[in-house]
């Protein structure tokens, strides 16, 4: 098994028990890093540790914690266990994602696919950064899709109008709302990005046939087959190595890496007041269900 030449780094990946979160565990496991994967099932959690031990042998370090994306109560008791057990990650993976979820609105009254793919993970660093993470820095990783490129054309730099397109109450749902859930995560890291001691990048990690397309519609599976979608799909393990690929790298030329190559992002998505905007919208939607929260001041930094 390769080992880390530098000391032991520590790895959280949240929805890491299958596809692609759970492949990135394992090769980084094989290279020595310390992995903790988030998941919401224990049972799945805990087999997924077991089969990584299994394959690499008992030497890796591997565990994992219960977090349910869903619910904004559950991040909450997550962090409190992180923080009691004083855990610190140097490096958080924002893997966790929904497609089409049969329960399309949470009990904190957002929408499934929004929650789980962006906010509640939003919430997740807003607790962890300089709790859970070193005070020399941290890097992100957060997972998105090219998706939002061909349904979400157009940004305003207005936040009301930010405001309508990410409101639970617009009616959204299915594929638009995935994209605009991956929208807001690329938008999210092109803003970590410029905090000082933050370094992030947002990884497409290439059209992967994973569980995530498990409630596909039949007919839409018919079209998928018709265009022949297959011929364009990755291996997982290839998909996971798209996003090894940015943790190893200490200096990384670009903050998107779409499948095997880094590129810009559009101006749009970049853009330090679009940005901030997402941030004030993402404290107001997360207050109005937590009047409790408390913005995190590395995160706010910029406004």
């Amino acid at each position: 098994m390769a080992s880390n030449h530098h000391r032991q780094q520590s790895v959280l990946i949240t929805g890491a028990n299958q596809g692609i979160g759970y492949h990135t565990a394992l090769q980084l496991c094989a290279k020595g890093y310390s992995v903790t994967i988030a998941c919401r099932n224990s049972d799945k959690a805990k087999n997924a540790c077991a089969s990584i031990i299994k394959q690499l042998g008992d030497s890796v370090s591997i565990d994992f914690i219960i977090i349910d994306l869903s619910a904004l109560s559950s991040v909450s008791k997550s962090v409190s266990v992180i923080a009691a057990e004083k855990r610190c990650y140097d490096i958080i993976i924002l893997n966790a994602g929904v497609l089409l979820p049969k329960i399309r609105k949470t009990k904190d009254g957002f929408d499934t696919t929004f929650q789980v793919n962006y906010l509640s993970q939003f919430y997740l660093l807003n607790e962890l950064l300089g709790v859970a993470t070193p005070k020399e820095g941290v890097k992100i990783i957060a997972l998105t899709s090219i998706l939002y490129k061909f349904l979400c054309p157009k940004i305003s730099s207005r936040r009301d109008r930010l405001q309508k397109m990410f409101s639970p109450s617009n009616g959204t749902s299915g594929w638009l709302s995935y994209a605009r859930s991956k929208l807001a995560t690329a938008m999210l890291t092109c803003y970590l990005d410029r905090i000082k001691g933050i370094q992030a990048i947002a990884v497409h990690p290439g059209a992967v046939n994973t569980s995530l397309s498990s409630n596909i519609s039949p007919r839409m599976r018919k079209i998928l087959k018709t265009m022949h979608a297959s011929r364009f799909l990755s291996r997982i393990e290839d998909g996971a190595r798209n996003v090894v690929e940015c943790i190893e790298k200490s200096h990384l030329p670009k903050i998107f890496r779409n499948s095997t190559k880094y590129s810009n992002v559009p101006k749009r998505i970049s853009s330090e007041q679009n940005g901030i905007n997402l941030m004030i919208l993402s404290k107001e939607m997360i207050t109005s269900a937590l009047p409790q929260f408390c913005p995190n001041r590395i995160l706010y930094s910029l406004n």
